[in-house]
This record gives C-alpha cells, structure tokens and sequence, in this order.
C-alpha cells in the first residue's frame, strides 16, 4: 500500500441527534456505527462492538451527550483499537481518565 491508498485511522461522516445522539463513518477504512441513548453508549466497528459505557447519572443523560464529547469517545476508542495487543493501555485509560475529570 502506498501513502496515497493509506486510509486514514477516522473519518466521521455524520454526527448529530438527540435520544439518541448518533455517529457513523470510518475507522481505517472499516464502517463504524455509534449510539448513546438512555444512560449508556456503544461503539462498533463492522457489526462488533469494540467500546460501551456509561454517561452521566442521570438514566438519559447518554441521549443528550454534547456531539464534542461524543466525537471524543469515538477517536479515544478508535486510537485504542487500532493499537497493537501488547500496546500500553494504561497510559491510554490515564489519558482517557484525565479527559473525563
């Protein structure tokens, strides 16, 4: 493959919503789909879920997650995706936890 086939590591190609806030696009070329609605969220890359969680406290708070924050989870989890096996996870949740304080 060459730098011009390279596929870049994200693309997100639509953003938006409320109850449920909603994303699709590409990670290395591969279709992600993401959701957050009620009090949790989703990510998944190609028909599986790669990343789930939890937002806020109150049980809808994921539905009216800011499209910032949302757009955030997706290049977190796509980073750590596309991260070898033996990469340094912990250095990736500190970053991941220092963002969320």
């Amino acid at each position: 493959m060459t730098m011009n086939e390279a596929k870049p590591l994200l693309e997100i190609t639509w953003l938006q919503g409320w109850c449920p806030v909603q994303a699709e696009g590409f990670i290395y070329g591969m279709p992600f789909y993401f959701r957050a609605r009620h009090e949790g969220w989703r990510l998944e890359v190609d028909g599986e879920i790669i990343a789930r969680g939890k937002h806020g406290g109150d049980p809808h708070a994921a539905g009216y997650m800011p499209l910032k924050k949302a757009a955030e989870l997706i290049a977190f989890h796509a980073i750590r995706h596309a991260m070898p096996e033996d990469a340094d996870y912990d250095a990736c949740n500190s970053l991941q936890e220092s963002k969320d304080a």
